[in-house]
């Protein structure tokens, strides 16, 4: 959902008009929806779902609101109704299975899973569930059979490698485990696969690595209360009486500007794709923290509308101190498979949370635990901003379509002489290293030119793409 910026990685492949549009607003239902507010959102819903005209999606939004407040009875007329309505749609099976489930009827929940599969194969939550199932049903072949399938699908996804390694670590089958959970290398190490990889290490006799991993995971994670029981582990077990906290998030010399308006073109040789557009407002405070509203308005040229459409606009909250997220929300109009949603980012709790609405209109919450510092596309940025006033390289968590990835930023404490605005200008370079493949060709090297004048304004960004760069370069509006 979230296109990682680093330095302007995201306005690679995105353009802006001439002047930035109005922020999009939705329906009563799904602002309720998008700020965590079921009672609201399920009152809303009501009188559109109870109309004989009712469509799938708002009878399916309707049972899963209930199904999250955890009124199966009341869920269950409204996601079988969308089954009558369209029984195409995988979704409905998906919850139902997890409602038979979670009341004891493991086998319904596997006809129900079945079924959903038969119209949507590789459906990632449907076939977790499927795994889940099996395994609660002693079926450990089958779940295993499965979790394979995921991760030769979903190659980055990483509750299936954690679930596979389990299920290899039960049968003594080290080696296995150890490969699911290694052979892919950018693989972020969230807290279950640190969990998981001490386990492994553990079962091998390496002591000293299984210990690595689970400092590792009390120091990215300190605040997550369902994690401290690895604390007493590396206490009791690995005879760790003090661990020592991860290194304390610096301070810049950065600071952000309020009001501050910066408009982008962007390149590709001669060809003008577009313009990236950035609005800085007044500072507020969000669970008590100060932070700054940051606008990214995102719009493709219309002269490129048959290779590439986008309309997209970013609104971020930055933590004033460590240019943290601290809460983001999209809007991504013609995007095949989100329309919008918002990103909680709890650090005093080490918790994740996104409400998501796709581009067909369906609900969708992902909770996890989140690391001790994160960037959505556009607070990577003001890190950037950050490291280049202290003169100093960084590695930061960048969240990608739900997913945690690595971010790194390189100082490379060189001054070039770069064309801005039509003169020669003396700007500080640095280099930036995304660990995932992005949009329009994009492998993630990216080149960076920031202004000495103490506000590090971004002037220049090069980013690398399968056949050559693409430029974007800082401009007054008007040219």
């Amino acid at each position: 959902m979230i296109r990682t910026i680093i330095v302007l990685l995201l306005a690679s492949a995105a353009c802006l008009g001439d002047y930035p549009r109005e922020l999009v607003r939705f329906s009563s239902e799904r602002e309720a929806w998008l700020v965590n507010d079921l009672d609201t959102a399920i009152k809303e819903t009501i009188p559109q779902a109870q109309l004989p005209e009712a469509n799938v999606i708002t009878l399916y939004n309707l049972g899963y609101l209930y199904y999250l407040k955890g009124n199966y009875s009341q869920a269950l007329p409204y996601l079988l109704r969308a089954l009558t309505t369209d029984s195409s749609y995988p979704y409905p099976y998906y919850i139902i299975a997890k409602i038979y489930k979670e009341s004891g009827n493991s086998l319904g929940a596997l006809t129900q899973i079945k079924r959903g599969l038969e119209h949507d194969a590789k459906n990632y939550s449907l076939l977790m569930e499927l795994a889940q199932i099996y395994l609660l049903l002693g079926e450990v072949d089958q779940a295993q059979q499965v979790y394979t399938k995921i991760v030769g699908w979903y190659e980055d996804k990483v509750a299936p490698r954690v679930a596979l390694s389990q299920i290899y670590r039960s049968h003594g089958k080290l080696q296995e485990a150890k490969k699911i959970l290694e052979e892919n290398e950018s693989l972020y190490p969230e807290s279950t696969i640190l969990v998981e990889k001490a386990k492994v290490y553990r079962s091998l006799g390496s002591l000293s690595q299984g210990a690595k991993f689970l400092i590792q995971l009390c120091q990215d994670y300190p605040n997550d209360i369902t994690l401290q029981a690895y604390r007493d582990t590396l206490r009791l077990v690995y005879q760790y009486s003090d661990i020592k906290p991860a290194e304390i998030i610096p301070r810049y010399k950065y600071k952000i500007q309020p009001n501050e308006s910066l408009d982008y073109k962007v390149k590709y040789g001669f060809i003008t794709l577009g313009w990236l557009k950035i609005r800085m407002e007044e500072a507020t405070f969000l669970n008590g923290r100060k932070v700054y509203p940051i606008i990214f308005f995102v719009d493709s040229n219309p002269a490129f509308d048959f290779l590439i459409s986008l309309h997209h606009i970013y609104e971020s909250y930055i933590d004033a101190e460590n240019l943290n997220s601290v809460r983001t929300r999209i809007y991504l109009e013609d995007d095949t498979t989100y329309l919008t949603g918002i990103y909680y980012f709890e650090y005093e709790k080490n918790n994740f949370q996104a409400q998501l609405i796709y581009a067909d209109g369906r609900f969708d919450r992902v909770v996890k635990p989140l690391p001790r510092r994160a960037q959505d596309g556009t607070s990577m940025l003001y890190l950037a901003r950050g490291l280049v006033s202290n003169g100093s390289d960084g590695t930061t968590t960048v969240v990608i379509d739900e997913e945690y990835k690595f971010g790194h930023i390189t100082y490379l404490n060189e001054i070039e002489e770069v064309d801005v605005k039509g003169e020669d200008t003396e700007a500080i370079k640095i280099f930036a290293k995304a660990e995932f493949n992005g949009i329009a060709g994009m492998n993630g090297d990216a080149w960076g030119w920031f202004s000495k004048d103490g506000k590090y304004i971004p002037l220049i960004g090069k980013i690398k793409i399968l056949i050559g760069s693409i430029t974007v370069a800082i401009y007054d509006q008007g040219e």
